[in-house]
């Protein structure tokens, strides 16, 4: 695949555990007509002013509204070839410290928390989600993180 001449672009997402260790899942509205709708983390692209970790906090406030989340950690990073750009998408795991309930925004129509071991059986997750929780070193750091809550 040719990728030259492309718009790079940095995006950051997190998988957030709640006290149950439960992960937060976000289902996308589709952004263009005929495109399916997949169950994704929160997250988005970065502002350039900003850091990686003030964009997150950002991202996570805009699209569920808490804005409690702690020790956000790097877990993954990843190459997205998108529309005509490159997109480096940075995944966290982190944790929500509050019980506030999530309050979506335009983005998504819907929200659940699942247990990380029943993330494999959605059948509509989005592919960078799958990737990363069907590699072994990162699911040892996943795991290590949940039994921290």
């Amino acid at each position: 695949m040719e990728h030259n001449n492309l718009k790079l672009q940095v995006g950051v997402k997190a998988l957030i555990f709640n006290k149950n260790k439960d992960i937060l899942l976000l289902k996308r509205i589709p952004e263009r007509k005929g495109e399916d709708s997949c169950w994704d983390i929160p997250g988005g692209r970065i502002n350039n002013n900003r850091s990686l970790l003030s964009n997150l906090l950002r991202e996570i406030k805009e699209e569920t509204s808490l804005n409690s989340i702690s020790n956000p950690v790097i877990l993954s990073a990843q190459d997205v070839f998108f529309r005509g750009s490159r997109i480096v998408r940075v995944t966290y795991v982190a944790r929500v410290t509050s019980s506030r309930v999530v309050k979506l925004s335009s983005e998504h129509s819907e929200y659940k928390w699942v247990k990380f071991d029943d993330l494999m059986k959605i059948k509509d997750l989005d592919k960078h989600v799958r990737i990363i929780i069907k590699d072994k070193d990162k699911v040892s750091l996943i795991k290590s993180f949940i039994n921290k809550v």
